[in-house]
C-alpha cells in the first residue's frame, strides 16, 4: 500500500480494511475457543439510540494455566428478546463458528425472566440441550443495581451516569449485523 500513489482514504476502503482486521481477530478468537476444553456464553440485550434491540454475545474461556479470556463475538439486531429468539441467536453463533455445544459449561445473563427463567427462559432452553451448562447471574448487573441505588440521591453522579449510558446507546448496529425475528 505504501508504494502506490493511492491515499486509501475513501470510507469504503477504510471500512473494508477494518472489516478484514475484525475478521482476522474473530478467527483467532474462535480458534482459541475451539482449542479450549470448555467455554461459557454471556449474552445481554440493549436498545441503541434509534430504539433497535441488540443482543451482544461474549464467550469466556479459561486456559490450562487458569488465565480467563473474554471474547466479544458480535451484536445481533433483533425484533424480539423472547427466549425462543435468543436461543436461535445462540445456536446460530455456535453453528456459524462451529463451536460444539458439548463444550458449553456456563451461562451468564441478567435476571430478566426471558433469560433466567427456570421454565422457559434461555438458560433452561440451553440446559435442555446441554445439561452441564450451569447458569449464574451476571455480577455486573447486580453491581449496577447496587450502584444505581447508592447514587440515587447524588444528582451530579446521576447525570454523569446518564451521559455515559447515552454514549453507549449511541453505537448503532452495522448493516451486516444478522437480524432475528421471533416467529
Amino acid at each position: 500500500m505504501k508504494k502506490s500513489r493511492h491515499k486509501w482514504l475513501h470510507h469504503d476502503i477504510q471500512n473494508e480494511t477494518l472489516q478484514d482486521i475484525a475478521f482476522k481477530i474473530m478467527f483467532q478468537n474462535v480458534r482459541e475457543m475451539k482449542n479450549a476444553e470448555y467455554f461459557s456464553i454471556l449474552m445481554d440485550e440493549t436498545v441503541d439510540i434509534v430504539r433497535t434491540e441488540q443482543v451482544s454475545i461474549f464467550y469466556q474461556v479459561v486456559s490450562s494455566d487458569l488465565i480467563a479470556s473474554e471474547y466479544f463475538m458480535e451484536f445481533y439486531s433483533t425484533a424480539s428478546t423472547k427466549s425462543k429468539t435468543l436461543i436461535d441467536i445462540a445456536k446460530d453463533v455456535h453453528v456459524r463458528f462451529d463451536l460444539p455445544l458439548s463444550k458449553l459449561r456456563g451461562q451468564c445473563y441478567d435476571g430478566a425472566a426471558n433469560v433466567s427463567g427456570t421454565i422457559s427462559g434461555l438458560q433452561q432452553r440451553i440446559k435442555e440441550e446441554e445439561p452441564r451448562a450451569l447458569f449464574v447471574y451476571c455480577n455486573a448487573h447486580n453491581l449496577n443495581r447496587v450502584i444505581e441505588d447508592g447514587i440515587e440521591k447524588v444528582l451530579v453522579v446521576r447525570k454523569f451516569i446518564r451521559e455515559v449510558r447515552d454514549m453507549i446507546n449511541c453505537v448503532p448496529y452495522h448493516k451486516s449485523v444478522p437480524k432475528f425475528i421471533d416467529k
